[in-house]
C-alpha cells in the first residue's frame, strides 16, 4: 500500500467527507410551468437540479474524485399526487405480508429501482454525449408515442445534468489550482484529472483511468437519483479493453493501475454509512458488488479471468475494506491463481467475498427461461448474493417469506403467537392473518399436518405476491437511461422497458423449520410423548414448565445440519415446494418470480415477531441464518453441513441458495490445512451448489473487540450477504456473529 492509499484510507476511517454532505437538500422545480409536466419529465428535471447545486469537493491526495453529499431530490411531486399517495393502496396488507425490505422509496412513498447496474460496457463505448444525440434522434421521428417522447426528454435532461455535473468539477479544479498553494505534483495531478474529466463530458473514455472515473460518477449519481443496492458488474471485463490498450502503450502499469482501483474503492466506502437515500440500514448494506472472474463475456467455456480480477482482488487485500461485496465466479477450470488469492484473502479474514460457481448458476438461470446464453455468460452479481443480466434487468428483490409463520398459523388457527399474549405488547395487527384450518386433532399422520402447512405456506406467498404486485413503483429516469432495451423502447424501467424483468422472493429460518416439523414428526406422531394440542400450549407458554422437554428437544433430536437424511428430506421438501409455488406467479411486467432461501437481516429482526417453536427455540431467540444450521446445532463439521445443504436441488434457486461458514483464523496456519478447505469448496460446488460465504476470524478476537472497540476498529465480519466493521454492529448482531461455530477440515 503506498502513502496516498495510506492517507486516504486514514482520512476515510475519520469520515472526513461527511464534513461535505447536507442532510436535507432544499428546493422544488415546481412551478406554473413545470407542475403540468409527466412525472417522469419533473423528476429528470429534480435529478438535473440537484447535481448542478449539490455540494462537491475535492480531497487532498484524491485521484478519483465525486461523491454523493446529498439524499434528496428536490420536490418535484404535485399536490394532487402527495394527497393522492396518502390513501394509496401501496401496501394492502398487514406488515406481515408486506415486509418488503432493503427498497429505497421516494417523497410519497413510491418504491425507486433497486439493485440494477446500468450497462457500463456500453456508457464506455458510447460516452455520455451518445445518450443525448439518440434520444434527440428519436424526438424528430414522427410515429413517436407520447409515453415515448417523454422518456427521450426525461433522458435529455439527465444527461445534461451529468454533464453540468462533472463540468462543476473542472471548474473546481480550476479554482483549486488558481487560489490554493499547492504542491507542484499535486498541481500537475489535478491538472491532469481536469483534462481526462472534461474530455468524458462530451467523449467516450480513451483511457484506462477515464473509465474508472466515469464510472465513478455514475454511480454515485445513480444513489442521488434515489437507488440503492446498485452493483458495479463485471468490472474487471468491463475495463479490460482500456486497461490492455493503455499497457500497450506504455501509459499505463500494473502498480498505477492497482493504485487508481484502490482510490475507487476508497471512494465507494464513502457510502457505506448512507446505503439508502431514505433509510440508514446497518452500515456496509450498500449493495455495491463487484463481479470478477468467471466466463468470458458471451461464452460460458472460457475462462474470462485477466490481469485486472488479480489487481481488484489485490486491492481488497491491502485495504480490507467493507465495500465493495466481492462477487468472485468461479469455475471448474478457474484459474489456479484465482483459488490461491481466494484462500490468501480468507485467511486474513477478508469478509467480503461471495463465491459464485458459473457451472451450475448457469444451469439455474437456464431454468428460469428468459435468458439468452450469452447473457447467462455475461451475469453479475449484485445486491448481497442475487445474480441478474446487467444494463438489461429491470429487477426487484422484495419480500420475505418467514418459514416458521405458517407453522404459528397451523397451530393456532391462524393467529400470529406473539400479538395474543397479554404479557406482550401487540406488535403485530392481528386483523389479517393465516388461514383458520381447525382442530388440530383432526391429524392423524405427519404427512396430513405437512399438507396442512404446505396449504398456510401456500396461502402466505399469494399474499406477499399480492401485495408486490400492487406496490407502486417511481419513475427512474436516470437509471432507465443506460438500460439497453428501455433507450430502444422509449420505456422506464418502472413500465417495463427492460429487456428482463424478474422480482426475487426470499425465504428464511429453514433450518428453524425443519428441526420443528422433525420434532412434531418424532414427538407427536412416532413417540407420542405430547399431543398437537399440548405441543401449541407447550409453545404458546414459551416452554414454561417444560425445560425437559424443550432439553431433550435441543440436545437428543437430529438437526438440520448434520448431514440426517429424515430432516434434510423436510427441509428438502419445504424449500423445494416453496421455490415450485412461486413459478406459478408472474410479476407486474409479465415476468417471472425466483425462489432464494436466504435471510438477510430476518435472523434478528424476525425474532421480534416469532413466537417459540417446536425445534426449542424460545421467544426471543435468534433464528437460522441465510441456510445455515440453527445456531449450536450443526455437530458433524462442514461436512455435515454440506451434505446437508446438497439434498436440495440448487437449480431451483436462480434467486440465490446462500451457506455460510465459520473458520478460526488459526485454520489457515499451515498449507496443508489451506489445500484441505480449497478442496473443501471445490466438493461443495461438485455436489450441485452455487454460492457460498464466509466469516473467518476467532471467536475470542470478537469477544475481545466487544470488550475494547477502540482496538479493533478495522475488524470486519460477514452479517448476511454484506460486510461490516464488528465494532460498529449492533450488539445483537455482534452476538450472533460470535455464537456462529467456528469449524474446522
Amino acid at each position: 500500500m503506498d502513502r496516498r492509499i495510506e492517507y486516504l484510507k486514514k482520512i476515510l476511517l475519520a469520515n472526513s467527507h461527511h464534513k461535505y454532505r447536507l442532510d436535507e437538500f432544499d428546493g422544488t422545480i415546481l412551478n406554473k410551468d413545470t407542475e403540468n409536466l409527466p412525472p417522469n419529465v419533473r423528476k429528470a428535471l429534480a435529478f438535473k437540479k440537484a447535481v448542478e447545486e449539490m455540494p462537491i469537493y475535492i480531497q487532498e491526495e484524491e485521484l478519483i474524485i465525486g461523491g454523493r453529499t446529498i439524499f434528496n431530490l428536490p420536490k418535484y411531486h404535485t399536490r394532487e399526487e402527495i394527497k393522492e399517495s396518502k390513501f394509496s393502496n401501496n401496501n394492502i396488507y398487514d406488515p406481515i405480508f408486506n415486509n418488503v425490505y432493503n427498497e429505497s422509496i421516494d417523497e410519497i412513498g413510491d418504491h425507486v429501482s433497486d439493485t440494477n447496474p446500468p450497462n457500463y460496457g456500453k456508457i464506455i463505448k458510447n460516452g455520455l454525449q451518445w445518450y443525448w444525440d439518440f434520444a434527440n434522434e428519436r424526438l424528430n421521428e414522427d410515429n413517436l408515442e407520447t409515453d415515448q417522447a417523454n422518456y427521450y426528454k426525461s433522458v435529455k435532461i439527465v444527461i445534461e445534468g451529468v454533464q453540468s455535473h462533472i463540468r462543476r468539477y473542472v471548474e473546481l479544479i480550476d479554482k483549486k489550482i488558481k487560489e490554493e498553494k499547492l504542491l507542484e505534483n499535486r498541481e500537475r495531478e489535478l491538472a491532469k484529472i481536469r483534462k481526462d474529466i472534461n474530455y468524458i463530458i462530451i467523449n467516450p473514455p480513451k483511457t484506462f483511468f477515464q473509465a474508472v472515473q466515469l464510472i465513478y460518477f455514475i454511480h454515485t449519481l445513480l444513489w442521488v437519483e434515489g437507488v440503492c443496492l446498485v452493483s458495479l458488474a463485471r468490472l474487471d471485463q468491463i475495463l479490460w479493453p482500456l486497461y490492455e490498450k493503455d499497457l500497450k502503450k506504455g501509459i499505463m502499469t500494473e502498480d498505477m493501475a492497482l493504485e487508481i482501483i484502490e482510490c475507487f474503492i476508497i471512494k465507494l466506502n464513502h457510502e457505506v454509512d448512507r446505503p439508502n437515500s431514505r433509510f440508514t440500514w446497518l452500515k456496509g448494506d450498500t449493495g455495491q458488488a463487484v463481479t470478477i472472474g468467471g466466463t468470458k463475456e458471451g461464452n460460458m467455456n472460457k475462462s474470462g479471468e485477466n490481469d485486472l480480477t488479480f489487481i481488484i482482488l489485490k486491492a481488497i487485500e491491502e485495504l480490507g475494506p467493507i465495500d465493495p461485496h466481492l462477487h468472485v465466479r468461479i469455475m471448474k477450470n478457474s484459474d489456479k491463481k484465482v483459488w490461491n488469492m481466494i484462500i490468501k484473502l480468507l485467511s486474513l479474514g477478508r469478509a467480503n467475498i461471495l463465491l459464485n460457481y458459473d457451472d451450475n448458476i448457469e444451469k439455474a438461470l437456464e431454468k428460469v427461461k428468459i435468458y439468452s446464453g450469452q447473457d447467462i455468460a455475461n451475469y453479475t452479481g449484485v445486491g448481497c448474493w442475487e445474480q441478474i443480466i446487467a444494463g438489461k434487468s429491470s429487477y426487484r428483490q422484495c419480500g420475505t417469506i418467514e418459514l416458521l409463520r405458517p407453522l404459528e398459523w397451523l397451530l393456532y388457527k391462524g393467529h400470529n403467537a406473539i400479538d395474543k399474549d397479554p404479557k406482550r405488547n401487540p406488535i403485530i395487527d392481528n386483523k389479517y392473518t393465516g388461514i383458520n384450518l381447525g382442530s388440530l386433532d383432526k391429524y392423524k399422520t405427519f404427512e396430513e399436518f405437512m399438507d396442512a402447512y404446505k396449504t398456510e405456506l401456500r396461502y402466505y406467498i399469494l399474499m406477499v405476491v399480492s401485495n408486490i404486485i400492487k406496490t407502486r413503483l417511481a419513475y427512474n429516469p436516470f437509471i432507465s437511461t443506460f438500460v439497453d432495451d428501455c433507450l430502444d423502447a422509449g420505456k422506464d424501467i418502472k413500465d417495463g422497458g427492460a429487456k428482463y424483468k424478474e422480482t426475487d422472493l426470499q425465504a428464511s429460518s429453514l433450518a428453524n423449520i425443519a428441526d420443528s416439523l422433525y420434532a412434531i414428526k418424532k414427538l407427536v406422531f412416532e413417540e407420542k410423548e405430547s399431543t398437537l394440542k399440548d405441543l401449541a400450549k407447550i409453545l404458546k407458554d414459551n416452554f414454561c414448565g417444560y425445560e425437559n422437554l424443550r432439553q431433550k428437544i435441543i440436545n437428543k433430536l437430529p438437526k438440520y445440519g448434520n448431514g440426517f437424511k429424515e430432516v434434510d428430506d423436510i427441509a428438502k421438501e419445504v424449500a423445494e415446494f416453496f421455490a415450485g409455488e412461486l413459478t406459478r406467479y408472474t410479476n407486474g411486467w409479465g415476468g417471472p418470480f425466483r425462489a432464494r432461501i436466504t435471510g438477510g437481516q430476518s435472523y434478528v429482526d424476525n425474532i421480534k415477531l416469532i413466537g417459540a417453536t417446536p425445534d426449542g427455540r424460545k421467544i426471543g431467540d435468534y433464528t437460522s441464518f441465510n441456510a445455515s444450521p440453527q445456531l449450536g446445532c450443526d455437530k458433524e463439521g462442514p461436512t455435515g453441513i454440506i451434505r446437508t445443504v446438497s439434498n436440495i436441488d440448487k437449480l431451483k434457486f436462480a434467486g440465490g441458495f446462500i451457506l455460510d461458514l465459520k473458520f478460526s483464523k488459526d485454520l489457515f496456519s499451515t498449507q496443508e490445512n489451506k489445500e484441505k478447505f480449497k478442496n473443501l469448496i471445490k466438493t461443495y460446488f461438485k455436489l450441485g451448489n452455487i454460492q457460498l460465504q464466509f466469516t473467518v476470524v476467532n471467536s475470542k478476537t470478537l469477544r475481545e473487540a466487544q470488550k475494547h472497540p477502540e482496538l479493533y476498529k478495522d475488524l470486519t465480519v460477514r452479517v448476511w450477504g454484506f460486510s461490516a466493521y464488528f465494532v460498529e454492529l449492533p450488539k445483537e448482531y455482534q452476538d450472533h456473529v460470535i455464537r456462529r461455530t467456528e469449524l474446522g477440515v
